[in-house]
This record gives C-alpha cells, structure tokens and sequence, in this order.
C-alpha cells in the first residue's frame, strides 16, 4: 500500500493546517505516478506549475481577472479558452452562387482565440473561379458574436484590384466574412490568378 508522509521543517515553527469543507460529501485529491514537484508557491503567493500543464477541467471556467478594475460596459472578466488552428479554404463559395478553388500550396488560413476574441490571417491564391454572383465569402472558425455591436471590417490586400479599397465585412452572428470594396460596398471582383492576404480579428 502507498503511504502519505507529510514532512515538517526542522528550522520552522509555522503551522500547515489542512481544513475539510462543511459537507457530508467526500474529497479527493488524486496525485500522479512520479517523483517531480507538481505546483508550489513561494513567499509572495506567485504559484509555479513545475511540469505538465495547468488544465482547466470545466468548459466555462479559467483565469479569474475580477480582483482588476473594469470598464463601465464589463460583462466578462474570466479569460475562458485558448485555441490555434487552421481553416481550409480549398474551396471557397460566393454570397449568392458561384464557387473558388484555390492553388494546392495555399488551402489553409491560420487562426488564433484567446478568451472571445479571433484572428484570422494568411493568403489566398485563387487558382480558378466559377460564375461569381456576390462577393467572396471568407470562412471563419467560430460564429461572429449577436448582436450589432460585433459588427467589424477587417483588412484584406487584394492586389488585382486597383480601382478601390478593399475590406472584409463580418455581420453579427455569421460564420463568413465578405470581401468587398469602398465606397460602394459592392462586391470586389476575383479572377483566377488574383491574391489576397487577409488579417481579420473579430468576437465571438
């Protein structure tokens, strides 16, 4: 049987004390198969992870910034999820027909989430387009956030289009974002050939 040994320090006089919650339910605290040093805490409370990763077990849950000041319109101060990835975009359709593929070498955009807020960049290299009706539709890894308030543009470089500006618009509550061009807001033409590179940062 594996024992527990709890081991003082010869030159200190504090007291550790372990206290059981007010419950009739049971506690258990798991520890590993291994010799290193998990966690530990030093004398101004800054709490080390020696190995492996801090995992938070509960979708929801995280690091808990409320001891912060905050501005008047706060509805979250817990950072909640970290994510990285990528998106294919091997083939890419139009807001009302009409579909892209792109070259072989570039079918992947690069994203990144920390907490609600996205980032989306990388470049598209058109290889062939089919019958283009509305604008190009840019797909995202997580749905925009509802509501009017996430409603944002996020910047593309389309080098074929030398007439006007181009932008990528994110709606609420869309999982696309639209290339088009200022200051119709029209649609921007893509033709075989084009490239565009995007940067895109919006909340979820």
């Amino acid at each position: 049987m594996s024992k527990v040994k709890i081991q003082g320090n010869a030159s200190g006089t504090g007291v550790v004390t372990l206290t059981a919650p007010n419950t009739n339910t049971d506690r258990t605290i798991t520890l590993p198969d291994g010799t290193q040093t998990l966690i530990g805490a030093d004398a101004s409370g800054n709490v080390t992870v020696s190995t492996g990763n801090l995992v938070i077990g509960t979708s929801g849950k995280g690091i808990d910034f409320s001891a912060d000041g905050n501005a008047a319109g706060m509805t979250s101060e817990v950072l909640d999820d970290y994510d990285t990835g990528t998106i294919d975009i091997s083939t890419m359709s139009f807001l009302t027909s009409g579909s892209l593929t792109t070259n072989t070498n570039y079918q992947l955009l690069s994203y990144t989430k920390i907490g609600n807020l996205v980032t989306v960049i990388g470049n598209i290299y058109v290889n062939t387009v089919t019958a283009q009706s509305g604008a190009l539709k840019i797909p995202l890894p997580f749905t925009n956030g509802t509501g009017q308030e996430h409603r944002t543009a996020g910047i593309i470089k389309h080098y074929q289009e030398q007439t006007a500006e181009t932008f990528v618009r994110i709606d609420p509550n869309t999982a696309y974002g639209l290339v088009l061009k200022a200051p119709s807001w029209g649609a921007s033409t893509i033709a075989n050939g084009d490239t565009l590179i995007v940067n895109l940062t919006y909340t979820v």
